[in-house]
């Protein structure tokens, strides 16, 4: 439970903690610099504690690693944090956390998604909360 509050905790500071060191760097640049932060760590981590799980890089889909990386994790933090320069904190945390929901009426709407009464139980009580 307490890794669970410890996790929250950390995701409710991650805006606020952009919006103020978005004073100080560009969006692309805060980016970067989270992107090869994080980078870091996870290889650091690898080595660390994995030495004997290394790949090589002919096992790796490297143009498919790429490609993941640049659409589906720096231009969204890019475009979130262009986003962020305009707009207060607040608001965009309201947007982020309501992305879950908006994607279940986009399912809903264009993909003719049909969910079960668990998954609108589920819906409603993230909507009250």
């Amino acid at each position: 439970m307490f890794f669970v509050l410890a996790l929250q905790l950390l995701y409710g500071v991650t805006i606020p903690l952009n919006k103020y060191l978005l004073l100080f760097c560009p969006p692309i640049l805060l980016s970067g610099i989270r992107m090869f932060v994080g980078g870091l760590l996870v290889l650091i981590i690898q080595c660390w504690f994995f030495p004997s799980k290394q790949s090589s890089t002919k096992t790796v889909p490297v143009l498919l690693f790429v490609q993941s990386a640049l659409f589906g994790i720096f231009a969204k933090y890019v475009l979130k944090n262009c986003a962020l320069v305009h707009m207060p904190a607040a608001r965009m945390a309201l947007l982020l956390n309501c992305t879950p929901f908006i994607a279940a009426l986009f399912g809903y709407c264009f993909y003719q998604k049909r969910f079960s009464w668990l998954q609108i139980l589920g819906l409603l009580l993230g909507l009250l909360v």
